[in-house]
């Protein structure tokens, strides 16, 4: 707020009888008086300017108030028309909410007045900006009327008084501006509660009419409704969708609902993950899909999916409902697992498919039932009817025993063929073989043999 200047006593620098001297000393200080009390006047007149800027900008933010009031008083007449609407159809299905419905209209018709008023105020506070913006006019145009007459000290004071007056006449237009602004968001206010109490009572009508076993039972979906509307959900635009994350899919895996075990009744078909249960398949933690039918149920294991395995062993165990009993799990086999360690409890297989391998004693290949076939080349053997036993390179019992011969003599005679033939192999838990000297042709070097024979493996327990 602007303080106007105090005018000096120009009377002291009148020039009096026979002045001479004097006289030039009084007008040079009467002309510093006067730029003095100019200066100050023009102080005055820039924090008045300043001042009117403020109101300038409060006069903008009054607007806004004012317009937000507005704003609030369309929305309350929308809702207005949304609580008409459901009073409407309410009043079709049950005339006891007849009485709510008209509170309903009472408080629309209370938006109303409110709306009126917010457009009163903000009338109001354009008016008084336009009287501010005229206050401003009149104090600059003061301001200039002193620049013009800063030598004539008559004019000075009459542009003294003016820009008091305006000045005085700014501040009361501006408490004016700030009375509307307050007018108007007191209507804001009242406007927001209005509309909060209608939807209120347009709720409690509703939930009313919900209570009382309604035969449309829309009103009793619509919030389910509405929160589903704004949640994810997975699936083909076409086509019913769920929530995402619903029974695992979409989402991260819940945990199996048993911290113990997997023979658990009662649990939802969906994806799961599980960890340190007593009947999982394997040592390793993983995840597993369940599947539950009338006929039973099925879980299709995935273990040591958190190792550092780089494909999962994949198990599969089902429970019938003729007997309620799991059956064993039953492992899924693949390019990973075809080939390695072949192992069985209580006859089952429990490893790979197939076993190969080799040692001193001759190479191997093994199968999952046991059956397995071996081979071994045994190098210049004598022909001197002497047996010789040679260990198998697998555990096992040997079922049958085959052999082939290489020697260093022409075999087409008759005697030579016979001594071919005339051999023994043989034997319960390896290779025994002796070669017999035919009487005929004793032949002039050692002979070399290939065996082959096939078997079951013991069992590893």
């Amino acid at each position: 707020m602007a303080t106007a200047p105090t005018v000096p006593d120009f009377t002291k620098w009148n020039f009096a009888l026979n002045d001479t001297t004097d006289i030039i000393v009084k007008d040079n200080g009467r002309n510093a008086a006067l730029e003095r009390f100019g200066n100050s006047l023009k102080a005055m007149t820039d924090s008045i300017n300043d001042d009117l800027e403020t109101m300038e900008g409060q006069k903008t933010a009054t607007h806004q108030a004012a317009q937000a009031g507005s704003e609030s008083a369309q929305q309350a007449a929308r809702d207005k028309q949304t609580v008409a609407q459901d009073r409407a159809h309410v009043d079709q299905q049950k005339q006891a909410i007849d009485t709510t419905a008209g509170q309903v209209n009472s408080n629309a018709q209370q938006v109303a007045d409110d709306r009126a008023a917010v457009a009163q105020n903000t009338q109001t506070s354009t008016q008084a900006a336009q009287d501010a913006g005229a206050a401003a006019g009149a104090s600059i145009q003061a301001k200039d009327d002193a620049q013009a007459l800063y030598g004539d000290l008559s004019a000075v004071d009459a542009a003294k008084t003016q820009a008091q007056q305006a000045a005085t006449t700014a501040g009361e237009e501006r408490a004016q501006a700030e009375t509307a602004r307050s007018g108007a968001e007191t209507a804001q206010q009242a406007a927001e509660t209005a509309a909060g109490e209608s939807q209120s009572a347009a709720s409690a009508a509703v939930q009313a009419h919900v209570e009382e076993e309604d035969p449309h039972t829309q009103y009793a979906k619509r919030d389910a409704l509405k929160a589903a509307a704004y949640r994810d959900v997975v699936g083909p635009a076409d086509k019913p969708v769920m929530a995402q994350g619903a029974f695992g899919w979409g989402d991260t895996l819940p945990l199996w609902p048993n911290a113990s075990v997997l023979d658990t009744t009662g649990v939802e078909s969906g994806g799961y993950r599980y960890g340190n249960l007593e009947d999982r398949p394997s040592s390793a933690y993983g995840c597993l899909i369940y599947l539950r039918e009338a006929g039973g149920e099925t879980i299709t294991a995935y273990s040591a999916a958190y190792s550092n395995r780089p494909v999962p062993d994949v198990h599969t165990i089902r429970k019938t409902s003729s007997t309620g009993l799991w059956s064993g799990w039953s492992r899924g086999y693949g390019t990973h697992n075809i080939l390695g360690a072949v192992s069985q409890l209580d006859g089952v297989p429990t490893g790979a498919i197939i076993e190969r391998g080799s040692n001193s004693d001759g190479s191997y290949t093994v199968f999952a039932g046991g059956a397995f076939l071996a081979q071994r080349v045994v190098p210049t053997i004598a022909v001197n009817n002497t047996e010789v036993v040679y260990p198998l390179p697998v555990d096992a019992e040997v079922g049958s025993v085959s052999m082939s011969l290489s020697c260093r003599v022409n075999l087409n005679t008759t005697a030579r063929r016979d001594t071919v033939r005339d051999h023994i192999v043989g034997g319960a838990i390896s290779w025994s073989l002796a070669l017999r000297q035919s009487t005929q042709y004793t032949p002039a070097s050692n002979i070399d043999l290939a065996l082959f024979a096939y078997g079951q493996r013991r069992e590893k327990i």
